[in-house]
């Protein structure tokens, strides 16, 4: 067996959960409806400015434009905060619990009976969780790239960009996840990768002093951070990225998503799976 034929093996197992069709499924209808509340509360914004009895700023003024940008973007701010907290989630769940969730189970030893090594085993167990969240991500990015379109008569480049700045969160946020199940158990894993980020110790950072307050910025620089991937100041202000900052993002995605890839790889050459 090689990486890619554990990858498809555990793509094609969660593919046939029903569980996770589930999930899939409300997460489209979650996504699909507030789209529609999104499309709903431009077209009231508009009749609102065309209404007889409106004392505000005409729908022609620069002023009136620009609150309803302003509306607008802050709904798709929330749009996508909602879409990728959805995927980080979901990625989450999914690769702290592939490995961890074979070892509980027992099939881990004639899984490795088989012509497969151990690295190959994690490293397709990995990538078949990617699968799985890029069919999520591409599902979600079809549903915002068309609503864009309608909403606005173009696809902004911004909006292709943050989603796929949100994918390379989600799977960067798994990979640190399923390192760290190889450690302590799954959903313990689960809430550190997710809560101990660089942000969430310099937000903590703002509340106290002295000694603890350098101890917070130790682990700011010490741990990854995650924030490079919101775009949501890009969104508002309708500024995208240059291809240096999104090559950097990528970069920095790819290399972390690594580092933890072999961490994790190699715990689990060496655990005990009695």
């Amino acid at each position: 067996m090689s990486i890619i034929t554990v990858a498809k093996d555990q793509a094609g197992d969660l593919l046939r959960r029903r569980y996770l069709l589930v999930i899939l499924i409300g997460c489209l209808a979650l996504i699909g409806m507030w789209i529609g509340y999104l499309a709903l509360m431009k077209s009231l914004f508009g009749m609102a400015q065309k209404a007889p009895g409106y004392s505000g700023p005409s729908q022609s003024t620069a002023q009136g434009k620009e609150m309803m940008e302003l509306m607008i973007g802050g709904l798709q701010v929330m749009l996508h905060g909602l879409v990728g907290a959805i995927a980080t989630l979901l990625a989450l769940g999914l690769m702290c619990f592939s490995v961890r969730s074979e070892i509980s189970r027992g099939t881990i030893r004639m899984i490795l009976s088989r012509p497969v090594r151990r690295y190959e085993f994690f490293l397709g167990k990995w990538l078949g969780c990617v699968f799985i969240v890029f069919v999520y991500a591409l599902l979600m990015g079809i549903l915002v790239s068309t609503y864009t379109y309608f909403a606005f008569g173009k696809l902004q480049a911004l909006v292709p960009i943050s989603l796929a700045m949100l994918f390379l969160k989600a799977v960067t946020v798994g990979s640190v996840g399923m390192a760290l199940s190889m450690l302590m158990r799954p959903i313990l894993a689960l809430l550190i990768a997710y809560l101990a980020a660089a942000e969430t110790f310099l937000f903590i950072a703002n509340f106290v002093h002295g000694i603890v307050k350098g101890i917070m910025h130790f682990f700011f620089y010490l741990l990854p951070s995650y924030k490079a991937f919101d775009m949501y100041g890009s969104i508002m202000s309708g500024v995208s990225l240059s291809g240096v900052e999104i090559g950097y993002r990528v970069a920095y995605a790819v290399l972390l998503s690594a580092v933890m890839l072999l961490i994790g790889a190699a715990v689990f050459q060496r655990k005990d799976l009695i």
